[in-house]
């Protein structure tokens, strides 16, 4: 028998056979050998996926690029930033907090200079996810983009005013733009399995700044040591979300309702 590996697995044929995976894995050109053999894939898939979950050019595969190809559409990449963001599903409810915010400010600050504003209460006009800044391959990361609710409020009243000794009022009746802005960094999964400590190892690996929400996109979690619920537990202790694509599915499908509703 073989040593077995951190993971749990031996390789059972070829070259390594009774070695650790990983002992296979640094090997990368018999990898990238073994991912073009047809056999490989229908015969050992756990460790199939082993092998591409482990990084690098190991990662192109089929299913990875055709997942990663979901991102040049737009309406995929606003679904996946709603499932990150579950409050956007109601955006009216997200401006008028921040508008209702804003007009507090704004009338403490007159109330510290003497003068008072009036202020209707805010009046949703209408808001949308944009996307921005879509980026593939940059820094370990398969998709980064920029994803905002940009929203509209109206906001009417009249103020009254005291300058330089001076009385006076004045009406108001302003379009204020309301927004929340994430950034997105991405990684893509097709299948992860009991190999998800190495997946999570290789994520926390990739360069980004404390602004960033990390995602972990999967189609498939077929493990045996986890659920995908302690699976979400796990890489959230990082700082890392895991969203699977049939979540992101179901966000798009909302998001199209909404339109056909609206529209």
């Amino acid at each position: 028998m073989g040593t077995r590996s951190k993971s749990g697995e031996v390789v059972p044929f070829g070259k390594y056979k009774d070695q650790p995976v990983e002992v296979m894995i640094s090997d990368q050109e018999y990898c990238t050998w073994l991912l073009a053999q047809p056999w490989f894939a229908e015969r050992w898939r756990d460790l199939y996926q082993s092998v591409v979950n482990a990084g690098g050019k190991t990662d192109d595969t089929p299913e990875h690029n055709r997942l990663q190809a979901r991102f040049l559409d737009e309406e995929f990449c606003r679904a996946l930033a709603l499932c990150v963001e579950p409050k956007w599903a109601d955006p009216r409810a997200v401006c008028l907090s921040l508008a209702t915010t804003e007009v507090e400010d704004l009338q403490e600050s007159a109330r510290r200079q003497g003068e008072e504003a009036e202020l209707g209460d805010p009046e949703f006009q209408g808001a949308e996810i944009t996307i921005s800044h879509l980026v593939f391959e940059s820094a370990g990361w398969d998709v980064t983009f920029n994803a905002t609710l940009d929203g509209k409020v109206l906001i009417d009243g009249r103020e009254n005013f005291r300058t330089h000794g001076l009385h006076g009022a004045r009406d108001l009746d302003a379009v204020m733009r309301c927004s929340e802005r994430l950034w997105l960094h991405v990684e893509c999964k097709p299948v992860v399995g009991d190999d998800y400590p190495s997946v999570l190892r290789q994520i926390k690996n990739y360069a980004c700044d404390r602004h960033t929400t990390r995602i972990a996109l999967l189609e498939r979690f077929e493990a045996a040591g986890a659920t995908l619920e302690q699976l979400r537990k796990i890489y959230a202790s990082s700082g890392i979300q895991v969203v699977m694509v049939s979540e992101v599915e179901e966000a798009a499908a909302l998001l199209a309702a909404e339109e056909r509703q609206h529209g």
